[in-house]
């Protein structure tokens, strides 16, 4: 899901100035052969990082959460370690102690209480770019201020952890698919408000292309790997849309399974994981895979990833809040089963403990949608 602000969700060597760790203990056991990813069903915790990192109010410490989900169980938490607007990089740019400081925390606890860590290295691609005052498709050009910005971060990030036995896998972007290769893609992505740092408007150079997709993924791969080779990595993509390889040809037919298996194969080259995000809509027009008849489209979408020699991994999955109605928890069920019965092994509930969004999609131990976590937890007891 993209989120634009806190009430909506709508290379490769670190730097020899900037310290690896500091006055901190190095992360214990080196990986020395490719992990095997998320395992189970988890979590996303949005703010688990972000929530301190820009003091927002109530946000619960990482510890606390941590050892609330081993608790219950849950093995994982994917989360972002980047943020949404251009203006709100300055805590990394101009605070980076501090950053560190915060994200150390959370990578204590993810070792002390056993809860793996997923991390969305950079959730919206868009608030890089503006950063630097570059079109969207400056993440094309490998010697943009933007390609360049992002190599440093990454190895930045990734450099300072590659040893913690807590990651399980690193994950890209967030949905960087949606709006693929659609002529007027930026009507609805990326976000402006001129106020966060974003132009005022957007125009062709923000489009997103298959293109430039597979250029930024190939980048992401080689980054990261250059410091861990073993690193299980993920693109953080949505479902496809239902026409994504013939649009990227200005057609606009529907895909076959051969066009839907190309398609994945362009998009995931060099992943691990074939990532997807599932929300049933019951909207039989949606022009996005896995919101109407999903569970079909999911068995679909498994075999692909077989043919890929891929995992599928279903990055976000959910139920809006129905209040608690029996429709509510029947189709979260529903969903459930749908998954399992598909052969979904590795899945991530949105979103935990996140307060702008208690009334809609928010699960929380102790909360009305508890039942979300209880049914997880007792999928993850019968997998292991």
């Amino acid at each position: 899901m993209t989120l634009p602000d806190r009430t909506r969700r709508d290379f490769v060597r670190v730097c020899a100035c900037v310290p690896f760790m500091a006055a901190r203990p190095e992360p214990v056991q080196a990986q020395t052969e490719r992990a095997a990813g998320p395992r189970g069903f988890g979590v996303n915790c949005f703010d688990l990082f972000l929530g301190r990192l820009l003091n927002h109010a109530g946000v619960r410490s990482p510890g606390v959460r941590l050892h609330e989900l081993a608790d219950l169980g849950i093995p994982f938490v994917r989360f972002p370690v980047s943020v949404f607007w251009p203006d709100e990089w300055r805590h990394y740019t101009a605070g980076r102690n501090r950053y560190f400081d915060l994200l150390d925390e959370v990578v204590w606890a993810a070792e002390k209480h056993g809860v793996k860590l997923v991390p969305t290295l950079i959730w919206n691609v868009s608030s890089v770019s503006d950063l630097h005052g570059e079109p969207v498709s400056a993440w094309a050009d490998d010697k943009s201020a933007t390609a360049l910005f992002a190599d440093r971060f990454i190895a930045d990030v990734v450099g300072r952890y590659r040893s913690s036995p807590a990651f399980v896998a690193w994950e890209f972007a967030n949905e960087l698919n949606t709006y693929a290769d659609l002529p007027n893609g930026y009507k609805w992505w990326p976000k402006t408000d001129a106020s966060r740092g974003t132009p005022a408007q957007r125009t062709d150079a923000d489009l997103v292309s298959s293109l430039l997709i597979s250029r930024v993924i190939a980048r992401f791969a080689r980054s990261v790997r250059a410091l861990v080779p073993t690193a299980v990595l993920s693109g953080g993509f949505d479902a496809p849309r239902k026409n994504a390889f013939n649009l990227s040809l200005a057609r606009g037919s529907a895909d076959t399974a051969d066009e839907i298996l190309a398609n994945q194969r362009r998009l995931n080259e060099g992943m691990d994981l074939l990532s997807v995000h599932l929300y049933p809509s019951g909207d039989r027009g949606s022009d996005v895979m896995l919101r109407d008849d999903y569970f079909r489209q999911l068995q679909l979408l498994i075999s692909v990833s077989k043919a890929l020699s891929k995992e599928i991994f279903v990055g976000e999955f959910g139920v809006k809040s129905g209040f608690y109605s029996v429709q509510e928890k029947a189709s979260y069920e529903r969903l459930l089963n749908g998954m399992l019965d598909s052969g979904v092994r590795r899945g991530a509930l949105w979103v935990f403990d996140y307060s702008p969004m208690a009334n809609d999609w928010s699960v929380t131990k102790s909360g009305a949608r508890s039942y979300q976590l209880d049914m997880i937890s007792k999928i993850n007891r019968n997998l292991s």
